[in-house]
């Protein structure tokens, strides 16, 4: 899939710190019309630029980089919009913003109102209502199109950390040719702030499964895991069990809480990496069997290789011995 392939892209993105230069506040949730008419050359139709157009959401694909993702969108998330929409004498508020399908399999393409199209095309799929879909069309660059999609979610419903994440990631590779610095001037974003919401694209997709909802991951945990998986990535072993804690995790969905989640997926990966730290040392114990305090010597090598040495004490008895190496299996290995 597109959005594991990111893991590797994101590897090599250039994240050092630079000033960002500040994006421009486009109010365009509010002034969406005003900010259309004084912008750019417009090489759409003439009777199109500008104006309100009412078409048909078969006419309309999503905007390739666009922040929220499309399929996890539900008749339950936008409620509200199809309640609106089919109200007598309220209707679409909020016209769409769009540009003409640059790859020609749509008319129109969608830079900012994912969320009114999914509503349309949701009444026009499931309803006898011919609903139209109001569009505002205007020529612009890719990376206009970018800015004007993120000053209009900044200004209404966010998409989650997780889908922008995997938007972002491909937005540096693909416009910015991976450099992230370039990105962040042009985005009016901190370069620490986007390195932390990479970090959802560069930790195994088994562990964002363990989520009951990706949608409901915080930064935070996509940080936390990533770290924990890079200062331990010496460790064999540590990723496996990490990963199997996720799957059964997914399996079941028994946490329903996303802090609950992260504790057992940096748990299940911590006792195994402390067990493992330990068998690569060299111990080596001595043990007393009567008046002989190192009748056993016992040692483990760093290949696990376990020896143990017995005095005649050891013979003469033999309870005491093995006593003693059951302390010695208890010591080293907690058992």
């Amino acid at each position: 899939m597109a959005r594991e392939r990111l893991t590797d892209l994101t590897s090599d993105i250039n994240l050092d710190e630079q000033p960002a230069k500040r994006r421009r506040k486009t109010g365009l949730h509010q002034h969406g019309r005003n900010f259309i008419a004084e912008s750019g050359k417009d090489n759409a139709p003439i009777e199109e630029v500008g104006q309100v157009c009412n078409v048909s959401p078969k006419q309309c694909r999503i905007f390739k980089y666009n922040d929220r993702e499309y399929d996890l969108l539900t008749k339950e998330r936008v409620e509200d919009l199809i309640e609106s929409f089919l109200k007598p004498g309220i209707g679409q508020l909020e016209p769409v913003i769009a540009r003409r399908d640059p790859t020609r399999k749509a008319q129109y393409e969608i830079i900012a109102g994912t969320r009114r199209l999914f509503a349309a095309t949701w009444i026009a799929e499931n309803t006898s209502v011919d609903f139209k879909l109001k569009v505002i069309v205007r020529d612009m660059t890719e990376i206009e199109a970018l800015q004007i999609m993120r000053a209009e979610n900044d200004e209404s419903e966010p998409p989650s950390p997780y889908e922008r994440a995997f938007s972002t990631a491909m937005q540096i590779s693909d416009i910015f040719s991976g450099n992230a610095s370039d990105y962040c001037n042009a985005m009016g974003e901190s370069t620490s702030s986007i390195n932390a919401l990479l970090a959802f694209t560069q930790i195994p997709m088994e562990c964002l499964d363990a989520y009951v909802s990706k949608l409901d991951i915080p930064i935070n945990h996509a940080v936390r895991l990533r770290a924990e998986l890079k200062s331990n990535e010496g460790q064999g072993g540590f990723k496996k069990f990490m990963i199997a804690e996720a799957k059964k995790l997914a399996s079941t969905h028994e946490e329903s809480e996303p802090s609950k989640v992260l504790k057992r997926l940096l748990d299940s990966a911590k006792a195994p990496a402390k067990k493992e730290k330990k068998l690569q040392k060299e111990v080596t114990k001595t043990y007393a069997v009567g008046k002989n305090k190192g009748a056993i010597k016992a040692k483990i090598s760093k290949t696990r290789l376990t020896t143990i040495s017995l005095s005649k004490e050891c013979w003469e008895d033999k309870s005491a011995a093995l006593e003693a190496i059951n302390q010695f299996m208890q010591d080293v290995y907690g058992k």
